[in-house]
């Protein structure tokens, strides 16, 4: 971002002791999933791997030269896991499977809530241990039917949550002891105490209420000081907690459902955010032509010095 854009994009206002700064998101590719989810950073490769929920598609692509690679997939894909043998761990509609990069092999690990016909897995995450939690929603209207689930590395699944709408907002403190947790049926981001030697869930809190009138939470990431970066549905922008003290930061988007972000780049420092077309009228979506790409927004260039945590692979 450049400085002048800088200047014209950020303003700053005061919230209690905390510095509220504004920024903006770029276009990066003009991809216009239906329904962009699950962003993930894979270090070593310095590639950046997403998914078209709704067209059960995994994208990749390398920001140096945005060439980009698809993969079908046999149904809807929700979010995927990184694994140390070099596949995938992927949380495909009706339960957790292994996919292959290299020549598509699928193989299923598990079945997910199969008595329930209007449920589908959606957003997971590695917990710092490596283990996969993930979680489900309701397609008919996000009833609290669904729940979000524990894979560990022996293949063994544990039930954290019951009665959810719609799961969102999976993420890990830095040290593991903290789990955040977003139902989109509602306004409100919760951090469990969460036990990393056991995997299990303490107390909750409540950590963040939107406001009425604007977004509500989707995906999440945690940076390296442990600010939660939350990508508002409907919202247009992400928000950046501090773990105290309120809204820190805003990066705001010519779009307005924003579902993911992650911290990619060699130095971890460049936030990227999927978007989707879904759920938008024709007449939004003329308003809003570049729904379901990309964007980015260069942390450090705007003078922040928030950097992300690597992705923790699945262990199993």
């Amino acid at each position: 971002m450049s400085t002048a854009a800088r200047q014209e994009c950020e303003q700053e206002s005061v919230i209690g002791i905390v510095t509220e700064t504004i920024l903006q998101g770029e276009l990066l590719l003009d991809c216009r999933n239906q329904l962009g989810e699950g962003v993930r950073w894979h270090a070593e490769q310095q590639k950046l791997y997403w998914v078209d929920i709704q067209r059960a598609q995994l994208w990749a692509m390398k920001p140096e030269d945005q060439s980009t690679q698809t993969w079908d997939l046999p149904e809807r894909i929700g979010s995927f896991a990184f694994r140390q043998a070099g596949d995938l761990l992927v949380a495909l509609e009706t339960g957790l499977h292994s996919f292959n990069l290299d020549n598509g092999a699928v193989k299923r690990l598990t079945h997910f809530e199969a008595d329930l016909s209007s449920t589908r897995m959606n957003d997971g995450v590695c917990d710092r241990q490596g283990r996969f939690v993930v979680g489900g929603l309701d397609e008919q209207s996000l009833r609290p039917l669904s729940s979000v689930i524990s894979y560990d590395s022996e293949g063994r699944v544990s039930t954290l949550i019951s009665d959810v709408g719609c799961t969102n907002s999976l993420a890990f403190s830095s040290d593991g002891r903290s789990m955040y947790f977003a139902d989109t049926s509602d306004r409100y981001i919760y951090r469990y105490d969460y036990d990393p030697v056991a995997g299990g869930l303490g107390d909750r809190t409540l950590y963040a209420t939107l406001p009425p009138g604007g977004g509500r939470p989707d995906g999440s990431t945690v940076d390296a000081q442990d600010h939660l970066w939350n990508a508002e549905w409907g919202g247009a922008r992400v928000t950046c907690y501090h773990p105290d003290a309120g809204v820190v930061v805003r990066v705001e988007l010519p779009v307005s459902n924003i579902t993911c972000c992650t911290f990619g780049g060699p130095d971890l420092t460049t936030l990227f955010i999927t978007s989707a077309r879904d759920g938008l009228s024709e007449k939004r979506l003329a308003a809003q032509p570049n729904a379901g790409s990309l964007f980015v927004c260069d942390l450090a260039a705007a003078g922040l010095n928030n950097s992300g945590l690597p992705d923790v692979p699945y262990a199993g």
